[in-house]
């Protein structure tokens, strides 16, 4: 799955419910902005608008709110 696909899926994808999911969507937010981040700052070639890159951390943001513990 390509960076882009793996960006759409996390921006589409269904409420977190469970411990077991905020732990995979937060390893998945946190992979797909390290991937972004050095795609625009070390490679100037972002792949997404700085819209969709904001929307992401705004997502891992509300999840680490949501689930402290993790």
């Amino acid at each position: 799955m390509t960076l882009l696909d793996r960006t759409r899926a996390l921006q589409s994808a269904a409420p977190v419910v469970s411990e077991s999911e905020a732990v995979s969507r937060i390893d998945a937010l946190v992979g797909v902005l390290q991937e972004h981040a050095r795609l625009y700052y070390r490679e100037d070639d972002p792949v997404i608008s700085d819209a969709e890159y904001d929307a992401l951390i705004g997502q891992l943001q509300r999840l680490e709110d949501e689930w402290p513990v993790l």
